[in-house]
Order: C-alpha cells, then sequence, then structure tokens
C-alpha cells in the first residue's frame, strides 16, 4: 500500500510534470515602435532608349528634261541654219548650202544648249529627310527601397522596406519563446 508521504510526492511529481509539459509555445506579439530616419536606397543603372534622328541630305539628280532641251536646240538650230543656208548658192549648190546650213546650225544650237546645262550639272538638286534610329545610353538614379531606423527598447534597428513607411512609427512582430537550459 502507498503511504500519505508516498501518494503526496506522486501527485506533487505530477503537478510539476504538468506545469513543465505546459509550453505554449513561442508568442508573437504586435508593437508599434517610433521611427528615427528614413533614406532612399538607391542604385545607378545604364538605360537604353532608341532615339530617331533626321538630317536633311542634298543630291544631284539627272535632269532629262535638260537633256531634252538639248536635243529640241539641236533642232531647232538645224531648221535656222537651213533657212539661213538656203539663202546662199543656187542649183544644187542651193542645197549643199541648205545642208551645210543646216548641220552647222544644229551644231551650234547643240553645243550652246550643252554648255548652258553642263553648267547646271545636267541634274537638279533635290533635298530629302533621312532618318535613323540610333541607341542612346545614359545612367539613370532608380529607388530600390528605402532604408527604415527605428528604436525598440532603447536599442536602434534598420530595415530595408520597399515603399516608404506611412507616418512616424512602424509596425513590428515581437516573438517570445522559452529558452532552453
Amino acid at each position: 500500500m502507498i503511504s500519505k508521504f508516498g501518494a503526496l510526492a506522486i501527485v506533487s511529481g505530477l503537478a510539476v510534470a504538468n506545469v513543465a509539459a505546459a509550453d505554449y509555445g513561442p508568442r508573437t506579439q504586435t508593437v508599434y515602435v517610433p521611427i528615427l530616419d528614413v533614406e532612399p536606397v538607391v542604385r545607378e543603372v545604364m538605360v537604353r532608349r532608341p532615339r530617331e534622328e533626321c538630317w536633311l541630305e542634298t543630291a544631284v539628280v539627272p535632269d532629262y528634261r535638260a537633256q531634252r532641251r538639248a536635243a529640241g536646240a539641236a533642232i531647232a538650230g538645224g531648221l535656222i541654219g537651213g533657212v539661213i543656208g538656203h539663202q546662199f548658192g543656187s542649183g544644187r549648190g542651193n542645197d549643199a548650202m541648205t545642208l551645210i546650213g543646216t548641220l552647222v546650225g544644229s551644231a551650234v544650237a547643240s553645243d550652246a544648249a550643252h554648255r548652258r546645262t553642263r553648267h547646271a550639272g545636267y541634274g537638279r538638286e533635290v533635298t530629302t529627310e533621312r532618318c535613323e534610329t540610333v541607341t542612346e545610353s545614359y545612367p539613370e538614379e532608380r529607388i530600390e527601397g528605402y532604408r527604415v531606423s527605428y528604436e525598440y527598447m532603447g536599442q536602434r534597428y534598420e530595415t530595408v522596406m520597399p515603399q516608404p513607411p506611412r507616418g512616424d512609427r512602424v509596425r513590428l512582430h515581437v516573438t517570445v519563446e522559452t529558452a532552453a537550459y
């Protein structure tokens, strides 16, 4: 049989064991603490952006109208030279003078027309706008987050947050847990 002292020892042992087993695990609570300082965390990155660059370009293109004018001048000069040549000579000489007048008139008029158009370069100037896409690179500062300094229980702590905190306090989750001996 168990004595009173033995029974008391068993009951006391069970009570102590029950209290020791009553570990509720870590407890978390939310507290609000004052913010001491907020600084943006900045990083420099290289940004590449396409940009259209345009300029005016002048080129000489063939002017076929000038060449047609030279051909027209040769024909007109030949006609005028033929009429003038026809005025000289008689009989068969009249036909020869007409032919010579036509050839000389055509050559003179053609040469004069070529001299005028050669001065112009047998072409005309055309101005066109040319564009190309160029890529520009330049440094740019980007905010990656915000370094927040706060005070909790007399100690200064820092954390980095993705957004700046609203207000003058920051919310903390504090976990309290029993340490093993």
